[in-house]
């Protein structure tokens, strides 16, 4: 049967996952962090592309585009020479929770119309990556406290090695929303 879902500032909300790769041309590698020998420091630890929807959503994002023309043959190639001389560290964080949403939605109401609303630009982002997260806490007396890296806001939280999840970035749930409504 027919219904509309609509959205207001959910999707910003949603956990996205943290993707890197050494160089403008090395595949993309999923960002695990995992506790330093038992203490309560953390580190980042890459491992190949392992879980379906982290590699599911970097292709609806399109960072691993397949069927290139041949313009974008010559750009691969010139990227390749450039990466040797100049390597450049790529991260990216991309919307695993809105990807899963939109599924849940769609399988659970086939015939939906969909309205989203939400942030396209967040201010103050200091954390790297494109679409990165806004990470922040509540202080004494309301005070809002950006945090700077996200190891520093999940070192107290993790028991074991874990993929690196947080919550939201910018504008890619609107290309989220619109390949999947198509």
């Amino acid at each position: 049967q027919p219904c509309w879902v609509l959205m207001l500032e959910v999707l910003d909300n949603l956990p996205h996952d943290l993707v890197y790769s050494p160089d403008q041309v090395s595949p993309w590698m999923e960002v695990w962090i995992e506790k330093v020998n038992g203490s309560s420091q953390v580190c980042e630890v890459y491992k190949p592309l392992q879980d379906p929807l982290v590699s599911r959503c970097s292709e609806i994002v399109g960072m691993n585009e397949e069927n290139p023309s041949l313009r974008e043959k010559l750009s691969f190639a010139a990227k390749g020479l450039v990466s040797k001389v100049f390597p450049k560290p790529r991260r990216a964080w991309l919307p695993t929770g809105c990807l899963k949403l939109l599924d849940t939605l769609h399988q659970t109401l086939p015939s939906m119309s969909l309205i989203a609303s939400d942030f396209s630009y967040l201010p103050d982002v200091s954390i790297p990556g494109d679409r990165a997260p806004l990470v922040s806490s509540k202080r004494k007396m309301g005070k809002l406290w950006i945090i700077p890296t996200i190891l520093m806001h999940r070192a107290m939280q993790i028991s074991s090695s874990q993929p690196i999840s947080c919550c939201w970035s910018r504008s890619t749930t609107t290309a989220l929303v619109s390949r999947k409504t198509r």
